[in-house]
């Protein structure tokens, strides 16, 4: 499927899906029947627009290898004054403002840890998971833990879930065994976090994690618990926050609980406060907003400088002509 041939209704259930609603949500918000939400999103998935997070409903879905190809015509059509190839200029005269540079509503919601009580260890280095008639070996843990002393033990390991790649720790005392797993990151509207509706995609996808461990894993877990000495965080990713200079240095508030991260090439701009995402994201506009008045005052300045001179220069030359006329004259 080519973009041209992306229709404005798979448009929307695309975006629908990304944000986290359900599919019957969406089909009653559009008008029309469930199954044909499931076939389109059915359809995105195979495109590579979109994938598929779960494997029981309600599904959940994440960025394909293409979503960002779709996401920038979607940002750009949302775009106020948009010009040909969707750039906007709004105006300003002074330079034009890529799609990429719109307004962006999600946040990353990443470094969320949950632990489990064990009752029973299963298999540790691998397990065994059959999806029809094809059998998969997926590596679990570590043969060898990683820190080993007094009566602590500590394993870490990788398992690929429904949900996507995880990160795992199992942790061996002498009166408990504990398993612990980040949650993969997720992007979600600001006000699933600013309601706290992201604890609970958090806590659904855990528990999906800790069902495919017992099913598949033969392991016996006990009530799943976000880790309460961890603090999720929120990050959003956006191309007018101090890209330049974020090459370079890192800066955060007084209290610590604001940062912006440079990492793994990315312009970020990170909390660790829930109810300050809000403000997170909608601040990166006011800041481009105010960085093209500033552009344009530096403009005008610099074209009054222009005509100051050219005034200077024209004056100058009227001197030494009624100078040389004067001269000319004897008078």
């Amino acid at each position: 499927m080519s973009l041209a041939r992306v229709s404005p209704l798979q448009k929307k259930i695309y975006l629908g899906l990304r944000e986290g609603k359900a599919q019957s949500m969406i089909a009653k918000g559009l008008g029309i029947t469930r199954g044909t939400v499931c076939k389109i999103a059915r359809r995105l998935v195979f495109e590579g627009f979109l994938a598929k997070e779960t494997s029981v409903k309600p599904y959940l879905y994440s960025d394909g290898p293409r979503a960002k190809e779709l996401d920038q015509i979607a940002v750009s059509e949302a775009v106020n004054h948009s010009a040909k190839n969707g750039v906007a200029t709004y105006g300003t005269g002074v330079k034009p403002v890529s799609p990429a540079t719109c307004q962006i509503n999600t946040s990353k919601v990443h470094h969320c840890k949950v632990r489990w009580l064990v009752h029973k260890v299963g298999d540790k280095e691998q397990m065994i998971f059959k999806d029809g008639n094809i059998v998969y070996e997926l590596p679990f843990l570590d043969k060898t833990p990683y820190l080993s002393r007094r009566n602590v033990s500590r394993t870490k390991g990788k398992l690929n879930t429904p949900v996507g790649p995880v990160s795992l720790e199992l942790e061996e005392t002498s009166n408990q065994i504990r398993l612990y797993a980040h949650i993969p990151e997720e992007d979600l509207p600001e006000e699933m976090i600013t309601n706290g509706e992201w604890r609970l995609r958090c806590e659904a996808k855990a528990q999906e994690i800790g069902n495919f461990i017992q099913k598949w894993g033969r392991w016996e877990l006990g009530l799943m618990e976000l880790c309460p000495d961890w603090t999720p965080h929120f990050s959003i990713n956006d191309p007018r926050i101090l890209r330049e200079e974020l090459r370079n240095y890192t800066s955060q508030n007084a209290k610590g609980d604001v940062w912006t991260s440079g990492s793994e090439g990315k312009a970020e701009l990170e909390t660790s406060r829930p109810e300050y995402v809000q403000v997170m994201v909608d601040m990166p506009g006011k800041l481009f907003e105010l960085k093209l008045q500033v552009s344009e005052l530096v403009q005008i300045i610099d074209l009054l400088k222009q005509g100051v001179q050219g005034i200077t220069e024209i004056e100058a030359i009227k001197l030494e002509q009624e100078v040389a006329h004067h001269g000319g004259t004897g008078k």
